[in-house]
């Protein structure tokens, strides 16, 4: 959002659910919290960096809706620090794009 000006392609749902990201050959499994989604893309909390460019296989207990898939092959397209009250960087957020 710019000023109020919103230049997504795609609108985007607010949903919390939680998922498990893998990073292909790589054998790390990381757990993340899906906090929205859109038709081309999901947002992600978590405790680890990820780092742009990276692909990674979302996959889900449950589907987020009944139509859905419950994996999606994806690519991080960046990844920022959240930081607390005080500065400090707790957790990371995340959007990745489906490819």
């Amino acid at each position: 959002t710019y000023f109020g000006t919103e230049f997504r392609k795609s609108r985007r749902y607010q949903q919390e659910a939680t998922a498990i990201l893998e990073v292909p050959y790589s054998g790390h499994l990381i757990y993340a919290q899906m906090l929205n989604h859109s038709r081309d893309g999901m947002y992600f909390e978590t405790e680890v960096s990820i780092k742009p460019g990276t692909r990674v296989a979302i996959k889900f207990y449950r589907p987020i809706y009944r139509s859905a898939s419950r994996k999606y092959d994806s690519i991080v397209r960046w990844c920022k620090g959240l930081s607390d009250e005080s500065g400090f960087i707790q957790h990371y957020g995340f959007g990745v794009k489906f490819i």
